[in-house]
């Protein structure tokens, strides 16, 4: 468990994951705020603890599924440039987020899998 810890630790000492891990932190705060906002008296459930972590989960391998799809949708579009309005593109964006934020539980820890199986730790010269 340590050896899987200080791996996501220096992952995510990169700019890349560090950004994506701090938009996953706002999506939460977002995430937290309405939750309580609308529980009112009936904090403390247990469909609400059971979201919360899930919300936890997804905090942690946010950077990962957001890294996939990068990829993915780099492997698609290649080195091709698409003009779409900003407006849309910043709708298109935070949707995107909001999904993969939602499904990273699922798509992280494959990531995380595909990553460790394909870390290379012999230097080579």
């Amino acid at each position: 468990m340590r050896k899987i810890l200080l791996f996501y630790i220096e992952i995510i000492k990169d700019l890349y994951f560090l950004r994506s891990f701090l938009v996953g932190c706002i999506i939460f705060a977002i995430y937290l705020y309405l939750h309580f906002h609308n529980q009112g008296e009936k904090i403390v459930t247990i469909i609400g603890f059971m979201t919360i972590l899930w919300g936890v989960g997804a905090l942690f391998f946010f950077p990962f599924s957001k890294y996939f799809c990068d990829n993915l949708i780099d492997f698609i579009l290649g080195s091709n440039i698409i003009f779409i309005p900003l407006l849309f593109s910043l709708l298109i964006k935070f949707l995107i987020n909001l999904f993969l934020f939602v499904g990273s539980p699922i798509i992280g820890p494959l990531v995380l899998l595909y990553a460790a199986i394909n870390h290379d730790t012999s230097d080579t010269d």
